[in-house]
């Protein structure tokens, strides 16, 4: 064994046999490895080079039959910290209450009531023209099945509480009354009032999130260029209707562009503010 003074131990193992086939294994991969029995008959694991560390890790929790552990990107690190702010709360109970009574329950007469207008296409508008105003809002709080439910609340969850935390409750609601009335809009007009869900909103979300942080990169919060990858190629693989479950693109696209426009907006403003006051 190398008795080297820059042993740095990483795992130990009551095996003997696991810890030499272990370590011969990192040699093999170019890690200069080792182990140690001490006294009472544990086998200490060691490298020789700390950079090696994080591999010799993973390698073990492998070998050991444990999944090696996931680094979170330090974006989510930071938006993780942040504490539930109560507006973003408050939506996530109204669509949860919503989802239980309206769904799970099987009231009807709930989603009736949130529901842009009735079932026909051709009067898709006609609840509004009579005074009630408040369905070009509510269909985002209505959501369909367990997965409909699960993804867009848990999104709304983390980008929601940015803007909360970073804009305020009075900001948030108002974009959220925004983005969804125009999404809502835009999906009953091309396709009818057979829709709902909270989505328009966490596409507009995602716009906002991103074209602010491309706009003004000294943002502290932004998104992982994957999440919005990942965000985006399910947009785009929704337009081309194949799966088995109805997806409404246009209140996805409408939310997208909308909150675009606020991050490019919000964006230069702040970017404009900073830069005035670092001359």
């Amino acid at each position: 064994m190398d008795n080297s003074n820059t042993k740095i131990i990483y795992a130990s193992l009551a095996d003997k046999n696991m810890a030499d086939k272990i370590a011969k294994s990192l040699n093999s991969r170019g890690i200069s490895s080792g182990f140690e029995t001490d006294l009472k008959g544990m086998n200490h694991l060691y490298i020789l080079n700390e950079k090696d560390l994080e591999m010799a890790v993973d390698y073990f929790r492998v070998a050991i039959g444990e999944p090696p552990k996931m680094d979170v990107p330090e974006e989510w690190q930071e938006i993780k910290k942040l504490p539930m702010g109560h507006f973003t709360f408050a939506i996530l109970a109204i669509c949860i209450v919503a989802f239980g009574v309206g769904w799970l329950m099987k009231e009807k007469w709930l989603y009736d009531a949130l529901m842009f207008g009735p079932k026909q296409k051709e009067l898709t508008f006609s609840f509004i023209q009579s005074g009630e105003f408040w369905r070009l809002l509510t269909p985002a709080f209505i959501h369909f099945g367990f997965m409909h439910v699960l993804f867009n609340l848990l999104w709304w969850k983390d980008l929601a509480n940015i803007l909360e935390n970073t804009k305020g409750a009075v900001f948030l609601g108002f974009f959220l009354i925004t983005t969804a009335i125009s999404s809502n809009l835009l999906q009953a007009y091309m396709v009818g009032p057979n829709f709902g869900g909270l989505s328009g909103v966490v596409y507009a979300l995602l716009g906002y999130l991103w074209i602010y942080k491309y706009i003004y990169p000294s943002a502290k919060f932004g998104l992982p260029k994957a999440d919005v990858v990942l965000m985006i190629g399910w947009f785009i693989l929704c337009l081309f209707d194949i799966f088995p479950f109805g997806v409404a693109n246009w209140a996805h696209g409408g939310g997208l562009v909308m909150g675009m426009l606020f991050g490019l907006f919000m964006g230069l403003k702040d970017k404009n503010t900073s830069n005035s006051h670092s001359a």
